[in-house]
């Protein structure tokens, strides 16, 4: 073995055992980070409006409605149809579908819910929360990542329907008067 290459090859192998030794250090660490993209798509109407955007207006209620932490109230049904779903080429095949609430700056990552702007004319102490049934016990929690929010997946083929409801969710204590708005990104997920 030439001296240059040798020379190459120690030099080499102690470039691999100095990063070996930094990635042991505390305070390092290695993220691994993983995904698929795929051919597959639907086709989205969310409450009938033919367009995957859509404005949910919720109830006017009264503060005595949300008078404590944790009290929900104004179910309003959100519900996703898809059509036309393709299945694409994947290998193996695409069996089902479902939304993927994308956190954001509305997300609230301690509760799951979405935040209410803040600013004047705007009700404190409350958040919206969204739920697969009309009550707190199906509640998102819009904080976690894919398959984790308590999303269902449905079967890909024929015409996949996603029904959920938002609704006012007392955070903190007793809701003030004033206005709610809020919004929150979703994509499919195909599985």
């Amino acid at each position: 073995m030439s001296k240059r290459l040798l020379s190459t090859a120690l030099v080499a192998g102690l470039g691999v055992a100095a990063f070996a030794a930094n990635a042991a250090q505390p305070g390092t660490g290695l993220i691994n980070i993983g995904g698929k993209i795929t051919s597959a798509s639907c086709s989205i109407s969310v409450n009938g409006s033919g367009n995957s955007n859509a404005t949910v207006t919720l109830p006017t209620v009264q503060t005595s409605d949300l008078g404590a932490d944790g009290i929900a109230t104004g179910y309003t049904a959100v519900t996703i149809a898809l059509s036309g779903c393709v299945a694409g080429t994947d290998t193996p095949a695409l069996t089902s579908v479902r939304p993927y609430f994308e956190q954001g700056p509305t997300t609230d990552l301690v509760t799951g819910f979405l935040k209410n702007a803040v600013g004047g004319g705007n009700a404190t102490n409350v958040e919206v929360m969204l739920s697969k049934t009309a009550d707190t016990t199906g509640k998102l929690d819009l904080s976690k990542g894919p398959g984790a929010q308590g999303v269902d997946a449905v079967a890909f083929s024929g015409t996949p329907t996603f029904t959920y409801y938002a609704a006012y969710i007392a955070k903190g204590g007793a809701a003030s008067s004033g206005s709610v708005s809020t919004s929150v990104q979703y994509t499919l997920d195909y599985l």
